[in-house]
């Protein structure tokens, strides 16, 4: 039934693969995989492929990464020794804030989507009658990073999903449309958003040290809790 499309997005996998981009490859060859039927040797044989694939994206994704941190490496500078406990969180957290700063692009990406923006004004308004628009709309934001840290993990294994879509009083969600072909992308895609949000709730409590502000404290704490509740495996 998809005999041709099937040749095809192979050719183009394998294309893509002879000239060095296994991203690419990697996302036609899940486009394959979904138009085969379970439990059948094609699928089977473009599974192999496509973990192959992820986790080959999933090493180069970490080896620009560490080899910046490995000649970069030297001891805690003397400013952030003075902080303390939160002098020691930014050193910890340096790489994932540098990361995060990085990816404004595509934060900003994900605004362009009118369900997005439209369920985050929705948002804001509702945590606005409860907590005033300042604490709602960084709450807002803190909560969109680390839907965007799902997204981005999703962009990096070829996997398609939707715009985040805020739920007020429940917070955000990422519908999946392709599904990960074993546990350690499910991990990776499932750990990126609180992680991306833990470095959110980090810039939320550094402005709040350096403008003596309480309300980002609050925003910091809020969004920190929110995360770590997020790792909680309820769907044990």
């Amino acid at each position: 039934m998809h005999g041709q499309t099937l040749k095809r997005l192979a050719a183009e996998a394998q294309e893509a693969t002879d000239r060095g981009a296994p991203l690419e490859a990697l996302a036609l060859w899940r486009q394959a995989l979904d138009l085969l039927p379970p439990g059948t040797g094609q699928h089977a044989q473009v599974t192999a492929k496509v973990t192959a694939l992820s986790q080959q994206v999933d090493a180069l994704g970490l080896a620009a990464p560490l080899a910046e941190a490995e000649r970069k490496r030297s001891g805690m500078p003397k400013v952030l020794a003075s902080m303390g406990a939160l002098g020691l969180m930014l050193w910890k957290f340096k790489f994932v804030l540098l990361l995060l700063l990085g990816k404004g692009k595509l934060l900003l990406a994900g605004l362009t989507q009118a369900s997005t923006l439209f369920s985050m004004l929705l948002a804001v308004g509702v945590y606005w009658t409860a907590w005033g628009w300042r604490f709602a709309l960084g709450l807002v934001v803190c909560i969109y990073v680390h839907e965007m840290g799902h997204v981005a993990s999703l962009r990096r294994f070829g996997m398609q999903a939707s715009a985040p879509m805020f739920i007020p009083g429940l917070g955000a969600f990422v519908r999946l449309k392709q599904s990960p072909v074993d546990g350690r992308e499910d991990a990776r895609v499932g750990l990126a958003g609180p992680i991306w949000g833990s470095a959110a709730a980090v810039v939320a409590l550094v402005a709040a040290v350096l403008t003596g502000w309480k309300g980002l404290g609050a925003i910091a704490h809020a969004a920190a809790w929110l995360n770590v509740f997020n790792l909680v495996p309820l769907w044990q």
